[in-house]
C-alpha cells in the first residue's frame, strides 16, 4: 500500500508573469537564502546566464560549462544530469536521453561513477525543453548536483535474490526520503504541472518525524532547511557478501545489508565519513575511509540516515569548502564524539556491528613497488585475513580499472584514529 504524494504547485506565481527563485550563498557562512525576482533568465539573449541562476541551476542537476580551449570570450553551454538511484532506467527514458543527446547535445551520454547519465553541449535555449522532456519520461535531475544528497548507489545486477532486492529497495527510500521537497522544480522547468509520485508509507513516516529535533516544521524543506548542507553528500547501499561494486569506504555513509543464515535481511551496519577528495598541494587536506559507526536494525535505517545527515548539516564547517565534508568533521572530533551527536538525533544507541562486518586495507605502493615495510604489511594482512580469490568475478571488474588520485604520504588515508 503507497500513499500517494502530490507536489503542490504555486499557480500564484504565474500570475507575475514566471518568476525565478534565485538562491544566494554568503560567502562566509555558507547560508542559502532565497529571492524571489521576475526574471526570465534563460529567455535573454545574453550568452550566458548571471551568477544568481547559475546557483539556481546547480540544485536542479545542471552546470553552466566553458570551452577551455577558446581564448578571450568563451562560449557556454550546459551540463544536465540524472538523477536515479541504483542506476535504474527504464527502456523509454534511455531512449529519450539518447534522442536528447544527438538533439540537444555534443551526441553521446556520459554514465557517471555515481550511476547517473550526463548529457553536455546544451546551448542556452535548450536546458528547459531537455529537462521537461525528462521528467515527462519519469525522470529527474532534482538534486543532481548542489550541496544536497547526490544520487544514492547501490549493486545495479538484476539478480532477483533477497538481499540484493532488498538493498535497492532501500536505496529508492533513502532516496526519496533526502530528495528536495519544494514544487518549484516543477514550477520552473514543466511550468507547473502537476506531477504525481509514489512513496512508501515508512518515508514519509520518517520525514515527517521531529521527535528527535532532526528537522525544521515550518519550512518547506523539512530535512535542508534554508542553508541546505554544507557540501555535497554521498550514500552507497551494499549487500553482503558480495562485491564491492558500490566504493563503499569512499562514501559519506555506507549501508550494508546484513541478513541471516537464511538470507533474510535482518539490518545494516553503517559506514561513515569516506572521501577522496583533496586539494592539490595541501596538506591538511586528505582522502579518507569510512569508519564503522555502528549497526541498525532494517525498519529504523531511514532515521538512522537522517540523524546522520543533520549531524553534518549542523556541526559541519561552513567557513572553507576544503573542510567541509563529513570527514572532516570527523577526523577533528572523533568517531566515538560523533556517534554520541548521532544518537541524540536517532534517539537510540547503535548496537554493535553484525556479523559481515567489512574491512579496508590500505597499504602505499611507491610506484607500484611491493617491498619493504609495504610488502611485510601486505603478507600479514593476507596470512591473517585469508584474503583468498573470489570463486566469480564480474567481468565489468575484469575489464574496467580504477586510478584513485591519492596523495603521496599514504598516511593521509586513515582508517583508524584515537577518539
Amino acid at each position: 500500500m503507497f500513499c500517494m504524494l502530490v507536489v503542490v504547485i504555486s499557480y500564484c506565481l504565474k500570475k507575475f508573469n514566471y518568476v525565478f527563485c534565485f538562491v544566494f550563498v554568503d560567502g562566509k557562512n555558507k547560508r542559502v537564502t532565497k529571492k524571489c525576482c521576475r526574471d526570465k533568465e534563460l529567455l535573454t539573449d545574453a550568452p550566458k546566464i548571471n551568477e544568481a541562476a547559475t546557483q539556481l541551476i546547480k540544485f536542479h542537476g545542471s552546470y553552466q560549462q566553458y570551452d577551455r580551449d577558446e581564448r578571450g570570450a568563451k562560449s557556454s553551454s550546459f551540463m544536465l544530469r540524472t538523477k536515479n538511484a541504483c542506476g535504474k532506467v527504464s527502456n523509454q527514458l534511455y531512449l529519450v536521453m539518447d534522442d536528447l543527446a544527438d538533439q540537444f547535445g555534443i551526441g553521446t551520454l556520459r554514465l557517471t561513477t555515481r550511476q547517473t547519465f550526463q548529457l553536455h553541449g546544451a546551448l542556452k535555449k535548450d536546458p528547459k525543453t531537455v529537462t521537461s522532456t525528462i521528467i515527462k519520461n519519469m525522470g529527474s535531475t532534482l538534486g543532481a548536483c548542489g550541496d544536497l544528497n547526490r544520487n544514492v548507489l547501490a549493486p545495479a545486477a538484476p539478480f532477483v535474490k533477497k538481499d540484493y532486492l532488498f538493498a535497492q529497495e532501500t536505496t529508492d527510500n533513502i532516496a526519496a526520503l533526502l530528495t528536495p521537497q519544494s514544487g518549484f522544480y516543477y514550477d520552473m522547468w514543466v511550468d507547473g504541472e502537476q506531477f504525481m509520485t509514489s512513496e512508501p508509507p515508512e518515508v514519509v513516516k520518517a520525514r515527517n518525524d521531529n521527535s528527535h529535533g532532526t528537522h525544521f516544521p515550518d519550512s518547506a524543506e523539512p530535512i535542508y532547511g534554508t542553508q541546505f548542507f554544507p557540501r555535497k553528500f554521498k550514500i552507497a547501499v551494499f549487500n553482503v557478501p558480495t562485491f564491492n561494486f558500490v566504493d563503499l569506504f569512499t562514501n559519506g555513509i555506507g549501508v550494508v545489508v546484513v541478513s541471516d543464515e537464511n538470507g533474510e535481511p535482518q539490518g545494516f551496519n553503517i559506514y561513515v565519513g569516506g572521501g577522496m577528495g583533496r586539494k592539490h598541494r595541501v596538506e591538511t587536506t586528505f582522502p579518507l575511509v569510512a569508519e564503522l559507526i555502528g549497526y541498525v536494525p532494517k525498519e529504523d535505517i531511514l532515521y538512522a540516515v537522517k540523524a546522520i545527515i543533520v549531524t553534518q548539516r549542523e556541526n559541519g564547517r561552513r567557513d572553507d569548502r576544503r573542510y567541509i565534508r563529513m570527514k572532516c568533521l570527523i577526523d577533528s572530533r572523533g568517531i566515538e564524539k560523533f556517534r554520541l551527536v548521532v544518537e541524540q538525533y536517532y534517539g537510540k544507541t547503535f548496537e554493535p556491528a553484525q556479523v559481515g562486518v567489512l574491512k579496508a586495507f590500505w597499504v602505499g605502493m611507491n610506484n607500484g613497488k611491493v617491498k619493504g615495510i609495504a610488502k611485510k604489511t601486505l603478507r600479514e594482512i593476507v596470512e591473517k585475513y585469508n584474503l583468498n580469490p573470489p570463486t566469480y568475478v564480474d567481468p565489468l571488474n575484469i575489464t574496467a580499472m580504477a586510478c584513485l588520485a591519492l596523495p603521496s604520504r599514504h598516511n593521509r588515508v586513515r582508517n583508524s584514529r584515537p577518539s
